[in-house]
């Protein structure tokens, strides 16, 4: 009996077991009932993974491309170490932005719309005596005047007019002073805004510079290219589109073409000149003062003397018809030179004048601004005309100075400059913000009198400015 209640409690004791191990969710392997040491299983091998491409190796550059490339950041160097102050207006990471983008798509352009790219970039700097130039040798020689139009068009108004064309071309010789509204039936204002990209954008020269951009280059870049071939687009009598063929020629024939147009008043054509002149009861000393870089003896820059005389010959003029009350200073054509010549008004010995009158307009800028402060200031001029080109103080170069730099690859010269110039302080008030600087909508002179020449006036040959001096 003892022996058989011994059997079943070792049985119920190995049943317990048994039933423990179930519950608690362990599985024993084989070897482990034989008392073998047990090992954990290899994990699975991870599935092999494709080979990695190795990276592809920057694209190599043409020698072309990557000279443009070493241009701009050549360009990038020296506006920041050598203008006097280049961000003024611009700030450093955008002007930096704009290269980068340039940079990155050189190999789309050709080389003028790089050039008319890099003048953009140049012309956001805000500063009208820092420019680029086209070289004029080597391989990109007259970069984007290489092909011209035998035409040469006038702003005046808002509006652009036919002013002149080329003897050999009559065809457009009955469209003198008409207004050319398209080319290759793309909208003068669409070709005006392209253009004003590369205007400088803090001062108000009123688009007269847009003449010299009236190339077949500039028009391709601005999106007239589509097709080939020109044709212009220009209004008749009957304020009708007329297309005329725009024949291409090149810098070399335009440069030895005679000019045909509408004759120019001789007040209106500029030079360095003195006369009296008379008109019925009414009368004036006549003064063109339009350059101050007078060339003399191969020099570039002539002494003052030449000035001095010029002021002596406008004092015997003076002296000579003591009846005469009015002087006038045409500054209309006066862009500027130098600091110096401006002297010329101090010289001026005028008892018997009673009103001086100072002309200026789009295209007096620069040294001119100190010229018409002066007339001002010692003569109590009058202005009259239409807004100048430039405000009293602004970024120039100091001739003394080395201040150009030639672009290695292409050639292309850059003017920059290197110093800050305030005129005399009475021809305007000058408004400061708290940092000191001017405000950006303080980029010209008013005049005292509006008085535009018109495109009327270009027609019938009259100078409309001095026909309001002389009457008053």
């Amino acid at each position: 009996m003892g022996k058989k209640l011994t059997i079943l409690f070792l049985t119920l004791a190995a049943l317990l077991a048994v039933s423990g191990c179930a519950k608690s969710g362990e599985t024993l392997p084989p070897e482990a009932a034989l008392g073998e040491e047990t090992t954990e299983p290899d994990p699975p091998a991870a599935p092999a993974e494709p080979n990695e491409p190795e990276p592809e190796p920057a694209p190599t550059l043409s020698e072309r491309d990557q000279g443009w490339v070493d241009d701009i950041n050549y360009l990038r160097e020296q506006i920041k170490d050598n203008h006097y102050d280049p961000f003024y207006w611009c700030p450093e990471e955008e002007f930096d932005w704009k290269l980068d983008q340039l940079a990155a798509k050189v190999g789309e352009l050709s080389d003028s719309d790089i050039f008319f790219e890099l003048s953009a970039v140049i012309a956001g700097l805000g500063d009208n005596h820092t420019y680029l130039g086209p070289p004029s040798s080597g391989p990109l020689a007259n970069l984007y005047y290489k092909e011209c139009f035998p035409i040469d068009p006038i702003h005046r108004e808002g509006k652009l007019y036919l002013q002149a064309y080329q003897k050999g071309y009559e065809q457009f010789a009955p469209y003198l002073c008409h207004e050319i509204v398209a080319v290759n039936g793309v909208d003068i204002s669409y070709i005006w805004r392209r253009f004003e990209e590369f205007r400088y954008p803090y001062s108000v020269a009123q688009g007269t510079r847009f003449e010299n951009y009236f190339v077949p280059s500039f028009l391709r870049w601005a999106g007239c290219g589509y097709q080939e071939g020109f044709t212009l687009q220009i209004l008749n009598d009957n304020r009708e589109v007329v297309s005329l063929d725009l024949p291409v020629v090149s810098y070399d024939e335009l440069s030895a073409g005679e000019w045909l147009g509408p004759e120019v008043p001789k007040t209106a054509a500029g030079g360095n000149w003195v006369e009296y002149i008379q008109d019925g009861e009414n009368s004036c000393i006549y003064v063109s003062f339009a350059d101050m870089l007078v060339l003399l003896d191969g020099l570039e820059f002539s002494d003052m003397e030449y000035y001095w005389d010029f002021a002596e010959e406008t004092n015997v003029l003076i002296a000579a018809h003591p009846d005469c009350k009015k002087l006038v200073i045409d500054l209309r054509s006066n862009s500027g030179g130098r600091i110096g010549p401006d002297r010329y008004i101090c010289e001026i010995e005028a008892p018997s004048i009673e009103q001086t009158y100072a002309l200026v307009g789009p295209s007096t800028a620069s040294a001119a601004m100190t010229v018409a402060a002066r007339a001002k200031e010692e003569l109590g001029a009058v202005l009259v005309g239409s807004p100048t080109w430039q405000f009293t103080e602004f970024f120039c170069p100091m001739i003394e100075n080395n201040h150009f730099a030639t672009l290695p690859y292409s050639g292309i010269y850059l003017a920059y400059s290197d110093f800050w110039y305030r005129c005399p302080d009475d021809i305007v008030k000058v408004h400061r913000d708290k940092k000191g600087r001017l405000y950006k909508w303080e980029n010209t002179i008013l005049p005292d009198v509006y008085v535009e020449q018109t495109i009327e006036d270009l027609r019938e040959g009259r100078d409309g400015v001095m026909e309001w001096v002389l009457a008053q």
